[in-house]
């Protein structure tokens, strides 16, 4: 994606040039933790269906690996970040001690309605 090199979907494709559009929306660094999710998405849904992850045993010191992961494959954080328009919030300062709240929120909801 960073190198412009097709993708092996086309909605992919379309996604990588609005990337590009969060910049015209948000505080540049509102849109990089926005960037930076996506990728982080990405990466833990490849991850998820490989077989030696799969079969992983959970260590016992690793007790914050499932929240780890969530974070990571969950939607929480770039929805909480789109939140806040740049023009209607211009100091990420006023705001951005509550992300990790609103994305634990659309987390949660979001595995609500999956098994709804």
């Amino acid at each position: 994606m960073l190198t412009s090199q097709p993708q092996l979907h086309p909605l992919l494709d379309i996604f990588v040039k609005k990337m590009g559009d969060f910049y015209l929306h948000f505080d540049p660094l509102v849109a990089d933790s926005i960037t930076a999710s996506f990728f982080s998405f990405i990466f833990t849904c490849n991850l998820e269906p490989r077989l030696d992850y799969r079969a992983m045993p959970l260590r016992p010191g690793a007790l914050n690996w499932a929240n780890f992961v969530r974070m990571r494959n969950g939607i929480g954080e770039p929805l909480a970040w789109m939140t806040f328009l740049k023009e209607e919030n211009p100091d990420i300062v006023e705001f951005m001690q509550a992300i990790p709240d609103m994305a634990n929120f659309f987390n949660y909801v979001n595995d609500v309605l999956r098994f709804v």
